[in-house]
């Protein structure tokens, strides 16, 4: 019984850490995720008080907040990790921290690839400069299946 266990775990571990495999692209789709932090050029940038969020839905749509204002787009994923991410439009409200969403709305275009970790999204630019760290907020999979 030990080893079973011993061998469901090392079977969670190893799933949990695969770079852009079939279940990270499940794992990516129907959850709202947050922005833990963001390095542009090597460098941290701070977040704002109202921290953006992602959203990637099963089809190619993506849309959340800058932090302030709201934003759609496209995106595509693959199960070897390469992801692009096509902003579409956004609310234009004059927000405390334009500087920030301006940055962040520019880095996604920047993103070539993701890594899913954990509870942990990873997109990266294709230099390596640009990375941004999104944590799981909320699992929209379970509330959507739970009213059919």
């Amino acid at each position: 019984m030990k080893t079973m266990k011993l061998m469901m775990f090392a079977l969670l571990v190893v799933l949990a850490g695969c770079k852009g495999d079939e279940n990270s692209l499940k794992f990516l789709k129907g959850r709202e995720w947050q922005l833990k932090s963001m390095q542009m050029d090597g460098k941290a940038v701070q977040n704002p008080a109202e921290v953006p969020v992602l959203q990637f839905s099963d089809s190619t749509a993506v849309y959340g907040s800058a932090g302030c204002n709201r934003f759609f787009g496209k995106y595509t994923a693959d199960a070897k990790g390469n992801m692009t991410i096509q902003p579409g439009g956004s609310t234009m409200m004059f927000c405390p921290d334009m500087e920030f969403e301006d940055q962040y709305m520019k880095s996604l275009p920047q993103v070539k690839n993701f890594e899913i970790t954990g509870q942990q999204l990873t997109l990266k630019g294709e230099s390596g400069k640009l990375q941004l760290v999104y944590t799981v907020v909320a699992d929209t999979t379970k509330s959507e299946n739970s009213q059919r």
